[in-house]
């Protein structure tokens, strides 16, 4: 488990009156950070982030599942057509 210093707003933000629309503020206002992370951007490079550079992080991670996908695909293909060399 991370310790709650990787993520600053679960202390400053965190209280047990919130509404549901201030839950629903602070999920908006957090979700491209910390999904991000879960990708593997490290979260001091999201947190301070403008919307360009988050646009450009999803970016980076769009391309990264499309190669993992195409490579994942070309090994399945692999296994079960083979090489085509006999």
């Amino acid at each position: 488990m991370l310790p709650v210093k990787c993520f600053p707003f679960l202390t400053t933000e965190s209280t047990a009156t919130w509404n549901k629309e201030h839950l629903k503020e602070a999920a908006d206002r957090w979700e491209d950070p910390i999904r991000l992370a879960m990708h593997g951007i490290p979260l001091d490079l999201t947190m301070k982030a403008n919307r360009n550079q988050l646009n450009m992080y999803w970016e980076i991670v769009r391309r990264e599942e499309k190669q993992r996908f195409n490579m994942q695909a070309s090994a399945t293909g692999l296994g079960v057509w083979g090489d085509g060399k006999k």
